[in-house]
């Protein structure tokens, strides 16, 4: 039977003019904010304390790390959090960080390499680079599964205080490399204390509030490996595609134009992220831990999913205006006028900045809804489109600007062939595990 007006009213009713969402909304967004916010007033000062160089190659070796981490994450950080069993759940979590560790030898040996040989617009680092690569590999697969287990038992709480966290830390550690005239190494050493110190309080707060497994034993953890396997199957190559499209459009510009020009769009990209990250931490993962609770009840499942993303599409729009009227004049004044261009750049990545507000929130819904292959087609879709775009701006002789408006443009189109993939997991949900 379908739902009345009054029972969609109900629940919207239940899940915010109560407060039950807003009340965990606000407490992520918040503490989302304040981090965000951290970045944004030490901004103005961390652009005088490094170059463009310095920014180039730290965003170009947290894209490389970004991708290394999505490759060991191997999909058990959403099997655990799709997984409708608590003690799977955890055996999950612990064999994704295991593994990862296990390897961590073959990744400084790994990227040792890359940096030699110039790969990846990795060329240029200094030889502890790879160290450093590898400890923030770590940090980032552990910081996955951490955020998944305390959505999955919603505390919410936690959550908040961890962004909030790591938003300061990292702002705090970077400035002092930055006084210090460490240069690249302040940059990237602050992201890498900052995600190490936040992962500690996370992990006191999920041992304390999660339930244990009755066995954790290797055989234990091998069997519930097995039965999660499509995840392993289709995640994994996924979250390989994904981080790589994440990451690409950083590699591509340092590999086309250099360092300085990287530096530039670098800045762009942690300016545009930064209200992203807050809204996407504000609504997304309070919306994943209701949505889960709904999933079954397909009318109110839905009633969240169109209510949500009309919401975001507001928020984009504004911010998209925004950008458009502001950045260049706002770029120059806060950072100084060298770093006018990166104002310009961010005109040109407002389609992309509009797309990434409405979906990224709502991107879990694939996962939650057991669809991994759907995902899958995505992200072998966003990384074709983003190949598309290079090859067309380069064709064309595309200087910087014009070549960060191909990107742009490419990586909206992906964003938006995310919303059939949605509504066709409702029509077809998956199954979490195989017998």
């Amino acid at each position: 039977m379908r739902p009345s007006a009054a029972s969609k009213s109900v629940l919207w009713q239940r899940l915010f003019a109560s407060g039950s969402f807003s009340r965990s909304a606000m407490s992520v967004g918040g503490a989302a904010a304040l981090s965000q916010l951290a970045s944004i007033v030490a901004m103005p000062i961390l652009a005088r304390l490094y170059d463009q160089s310095a920014f180039g190659h730290a965003g170009a070796l947290l894209a490389y790390a970004n991708i290394l981490a999505a490759i060991l994450l191997f999909g058990l950080s959403d099997a655990a959090l799709a997984s409708d069993d608590d003690e799977d759940a955890v055996r999950l979590t612990l064999a994704g960080v295991v593994v990862p560790v296990l390897l961590a030898p073959g990744m400084i040996v790994l990227t040792d390499f890359f940096v030699d040989t110039n790969r990846f617009g990795l060329g240029g680092l200094p030889p502890y680079a790879s160290g450093l690569a590898t400890a923030v590999v770590l940090m980032l697969v552990i910081l996955s599964h951490l955020q998944n287990q305390l959505v999955r038992v919603r505390n919410f709480s936690a959550t908040a205080k961890g962004y909030l966290n790591l938003g300061v830390t990292r702002a705090s550690m970077q400035l002092a490399g930055g006084a210090m005239g460490f240069g690249f190494a302040g940059l990237f050493g602050g992201e890498l204390v900052a995600r190490a110190l936040t992962n500690l309080g996370l992990v006191r707060a999920w041992t304390k509030s999660a339930r244990r497994p009755t066995s954790a034993s290797v055989g234990s953890i091998l069997s519930t490996l097995a039965r999660y396997r499509r995840f392993l199957l289709f995640r994994t190559p996924s979250s390989i595609l994904s981080a790589t499209a994440v990451g690409l459009p950083a590699l591509l510009v340092i590999g086309q134009f250099g360092a300085v020009d990287a530096g530039h769009f670098n800045m762009t990209a942690m300016m545009l992220v930064a209200p992203v990250v807050l809204i996407q931490k504000a609504i997304g993962d309070v919306f994943i831990g209701q949505f889960i609770g709904l999933r079954r009840e397909k009318a109110d499942a839905t009633t969240l999913i169109v209510r949500v993303g009309l919401t975001l599409t507001g928020i984009a729009a504004i911010g998209g205006l925004a950008i458009w009227l502001l950045a260049p004049w706002a770029f120059s004044t806060a950072f100084g006028a060298e770093w006018r261009a990166s104002g310009e750049m961010a005109i040109a990545c407002v389609p992309w900045f509009m797309a990434m507000i409405i979906v990224l929130p709502l991107s879990q819904v694939l996962i939650v809804n057991h669809r991994p292959d759907l995902k899958l087609g995505f992200d072998f879709s966003y990384i074709g489109l983003l190949f598309l775009a290079d090859s067309i701006a380069t064709d064309n002789h595309a200087g910087s600007l014009t070549y960060v408006e191909y990107i742009s443009w490419g990586s909206a189109l992906a964003y938006l062939l995310y919303v059939p993939l949605l509504i066709w997991s409702f029509l077809r949900p998956g199954s979490v595990a195989s017998p």
